[in-house]
């Protein structure tokens, strides 16, 4: 049987389940990375509160304090999910990456750059989406 395995994905990845508890993180980068081992047969998940969502929904109960995906969780918990992603670097830029010919490789490049250079890392932040208010035009 296969070892576990740490890997990035691009958009292309499909079927990522929410979980408080990931073992998927997106990055700024437009691809997700594993923040831990995964074996096979586990379900991909993702923490959906990047999503910058238009109404909060309660999740799963996994035995988090968090409960509720908010729409503005990643203004809450961008520094400690950008600390994942540093976290975990070594592990990407170590192990075989099979799909990277899917991945922009401009974007790609700038990522890889963060192994000399983590401080540069481009924050999930980046991300976030503020809400628009809405726009009454005159008729």
């Amino acid at each position: 049987m296969p070892k576990a395995i740490r890997f990035c994905a691009g958009a292309d990845a499909k079927f990522v389940n929410h979980s408080f508890n990931p073992s998927c993180f997106s990055t700024a980068y437009d691809f997700e990375i594993a923040i831990r081992d995964i074996h096979p047969g586990e379900q991909l998940t993702d923490d959906y509160g990047y999503l910058n969502l238009e109404e909060p929904f309660e999740a799963e109960e996994e035995g988090t304090d968090r409960k509720v995906v908010y729409p503005d969780d990643i203004v809450t918990y961008h520094e400690e999910w950008d600390a994942l992603i540093l976290k975990n670097l070594p592990y990407i830029f170590d192990t075989a990456q099979p799909l990277l010919p899917y991945l922009d490789k401009q974007k790609w490049h700038k990522f890889r750059r963060l192994e000399n250079n983590p401080s540069e890392l481009i924050s999930i932040l980046e991300c976030y989406c503020r809400p628009q208010k809405e726009m009454y035009y005159a008729m």
